[in-house]
C-alpha cells in the first residue's frame, strides 16, 4: 500500500466513523464517547497527512507514533461501545473494529521497521529514497562518507574544496 492509498484509507475511516456516530443513541455519557471517538479517528487521517510531509527522519517517526496512538485510541473507543452494548449500527461497528485493528497493525509494524532500520546503520532511512519534485538535488547516498570530502582529523586546509582553491590576496 502506498502513501496515497493509506491517506485515502485513513480519511475514509474518519468519514465512516462520523457517519457511524449518527446511528448511535444519544445521551450525555454516549455523547462523551462519541466526541472522543470522532476526535481520535479524524486525528488519524489528519496526522497521517502530516507524516507524509515529515521534515526529517525523527519528525517522520514521531508523527507516525502519534498516528499509531490515535488509531489505538479509536480502537479502544470502538471496543468500549461494543462492550457497553450501546445501540448503534452493529454491522458498521464490526467493520470499524476490524479496520481500526488493521490500521493499528499497519502503523505499529511501520514503527517497528523504522526502529529496526535505525539500529542497523547500513539500512536506508525511511525518507532517504523519497523524491522531492521541487529539488533537482538527488537524495544523498547511504553508507560511509566519501573521504575526498570528509575526513576526521584532517585540518581544514587539507580538505579539498572551494576554500582551498581561492587564492589568498595577502600572499
Amino acid at each position: 500500500m502506498n502513501k496515497q492509498e493509506l491517506k485515502n484509507r485513513t480519511k475514509a475511516f474518519a468519514v465512516r466513523v462520523f457517519r457511524f456516530l449518527t446511528t448511535m443513541e444519544t445521551s450525555k455519557p454516549v455523547n462523551v464517547i462519541s466526541n472522543q471517538l470522532l476526535k481520535s479517528s479524524s486525528s488519524i487521517a489528519a496526522n497521517y497527512r502530516s507524516v507524509c510531509r515529515g521534515k526529517s527522519d525523527a519528525d517522520f517517526l514521531n508523527k507516525l507514533k502519534m498516528v499509531d496512538e490515535e488509531a489505538d485510541e479509536s480502537l479502544f473507543w470502538l471496543e468500549f461501545i461494543n462492550d457497553l452494548e450501546i445501540k448503534c449500527d452493529e454491522t458498521e461497528l464490526h467493520y470499524l473494529l476490524k479496520e481500526a485493528n488493521e490500521l493499528v497493525s499497519i502503523f505499529s509494524a511501520s514503527i517497528r521497521t523504522i526502529k529496526s532500520k535505525d539500529s542497523n546503520p547500513e539500512s536506508e532511512s525511511p525518507k532517504s529514497q523519497m523524491f522531492n519534485p521541487k529539488s533537482q538535488i538527488p537524495a544523498p547516498p547511504t553508507g560511509k562518507p566519501n573521504p575526498k570530502f570528509w575526513a576526521p582529523g584532517k585540518a581544514k586546509s587539507q580538505i579539498p574544496g572551494p576554500k582551498s582553491q581561492i587564492p589568498n590576496p595577502k600572499s
